[in-house]
């Protein structure tokens, strides 16, 4: 019995570090800047639109602006495996210059390497800004 305060505590150390690890707190990204063209595709890199207003680009912008907060390598939908793949990617460019990729999926969104969850209306929030047509939302 003596020994078991030892243990007690490194079970309960890993627990915390497990869970800070996997609840996605502390990475955040930098604001977009400037955008003046979004690719929308599929995984399979089909086409799905190509979006070149500054209005439509602003919301678009916007709404993944807000979402910089809550990403880890093991914070949203992520397993074992690896990250999931998204159904829906968008590229944004400046120019002919890459600047960010913003996936969506079931219950996540993925940036890179990192995934956070998200709710069934940020889901479909950003996929209604993109005008993603129904019959391609995952």
């Amino acid at each position: 019995m003596h020994g078991m305060g030892g243990k007690k505590y490194l079970v309960g150390s890993i627990c915390g570090i497990l869970t800070i690890a996997m609840c996605g707190c502390g990475s955040s990204f930098p604001p977009i800047g400037n955008v003046t063209r979004i690719e929308v595709h599929d995984p399979s890199d089909h086409h799905i639109r190509t979006i070149e207003n500054p209005t439509e680009i602003g919301r678009i912008v916007a709404f993944v602006n807000s979402q910089r907060d809550g990403w880890g390598a093991w914070g949203g939908f992520n397993d074992w495996f690896g990250l999931p793949v998204p159904d829906v990617i968008a590229d944004f460019y400046e120019n002919a210059h890459p600047v960010r990729e913003f996936g969506v999926g079931p219950g996540y969104f993925e940036e890179g390497s990192v995934s956070k969850l998200c709710s069934d209306s940020e889901r479909l929030e950003l996929l209604s800004v993109l005008r993603v047509p129904p019959c391609i939302q995952p």
